[in-house]
């Protein structure tokens, strides 16, 4: 027979309607990291190819990066 006063058997089996939400929540943020993953990714191939074409940084702009 359930007890609701018995914390220990409550928390041992949570509900599936009570942790779905978090389930769903935590395949949300991998399929958006996996996303975000590949589009660095192709960020850092087209910068990539794109850096050696950029001038040198003259003088003036070094100093006030600094």
């Amino acid at each position: 027979m359930f007890d609701p006063t018995d914390t220990d058997a409550a928390e041992a089996q949570p509900c599936r309607s009570c942790i779905q939400p978090a389930i769903d929540h935590s395949m949300q943020l991998t399929l958006l990291l996996r996303d975000a993953t590949a589009y660095a990714a192709r960020l850092r191939s087209r910068f990539a190819d794109e850096r050696p074409h950029a001038p040198p940084p003259t003088p003036d702009t070094s100093a006030r990066s600094n």
